[in-house]
């Protein structure tokens, strides 16, 4: 059971966004067997699966405001990377897109 006072999402979203991880989690051992080939593809999936619930994500704009964006099911690296750190935004860091865009 997961107490009020530890998590600020409605119960019934919080429920459903766990059931999701833990359907993610069963994904995993076919990837790690070889069963299912690790592609662009399947990792599309896996993320899509993660996050089928949340509508949306808090990001933070180029003017260092927080704000809600939505959470786009099987895609990532739409936006780029922005580091911060405590003295200031960190390098940029580039990770291959998926897409290989």
């Amino acid at each position: 059971m997961i107490r009020p006072e530890y998590t600020n999402i409605e119960p019934g979203l919080l429920l459903a966004i766990l059931r999701d991880h833990e359907a993610s989690v069963e994904l995993v051992p076919g990837y790690i067997r070889g069963e299912r080939p690790l592609s662009p593809h399947a990792m599309r999936k896996l993320h899509a699966c993660i996050i089928a619930h949340p509508a949306t994500h808090l990001a933070v704009d180029s003017l260092g405001r927080h704000v809600h964006r939505p959470l786009r099911k099987g895609a990532f690296k739409v936006y780029p990377d922005n580091p911060t750190r405590t003295g200031g935004p960190g390098p940029p860091v580039r990770a291959a897109r998926a897409d290989g865009q």
